[in-house]
């Protein structure tokens, strides 16, 4: 893995489905989202899967979050969340090894519109906040690495 580039994205967006779900039926779109990407950036020569988690923020509290660390092993999940939810702010994080920035941004956005196309959900980007870590830097942007 010596020189292998490390490629870390950050993708936020706000999905409302077509009727309220209660956390636990979040758990496995996010389960298959996560395990999606990861399968996803291996096919494209990802050399080493770091992590690709998802979070969603519930509005009563709670979230519903979903992990992978490796295509060989199923991803984990699990639920804190309250009540039930049409919407959530849904945070993707993927750090890969091998993969450009660009590449992983674009296997990242194409999982998750697949999978907002299957359970019909309505997509927002959103911009990063303030206090955040969602940011897509270039690796040659050194700058923004700073500004982190």
């Amino acid at each position: 893995m010596s020189g292998a580039r490390l490629a870390a994205v950050a993708l936020r967006q706000v999905w409302r489905l077509p009727k309220a779900r209660p956390g636990r039926e979040w758990q496995r779109p996010l389960e298959e989202l996560v395990a999606a990407v990861a399968l996803d950036c291996e096919a494209a020569g990802a050399v080493v899967i770091g992590h690709v988690k998802a979070l969603a923020a519930w509005p009563e509290g709670g979230y519903v979050r979903a992990s992978a660390v490796d295509t060989r092993h199923g991803p984990s999940a699990e639920s804190t969340a309250m009540g039930v939810a049409r919407e959530s702010e849904l945070t993707l994080n993927v750090l890969v090894y091998g993969l450009a920035d660009e590449v992983v941004v674009g296997l990242a956005t194409s999982a998750l519109t697949r999978l907002a196309t299957t359970v019909g959900a309505q997509v927002t980007p959103c911009a990063p906040s303030a206090g955040g870590h969602v940011h897509v830097y270039p690796a040659s942007d050194e700058e923004g690495r700073k500004q982190r």
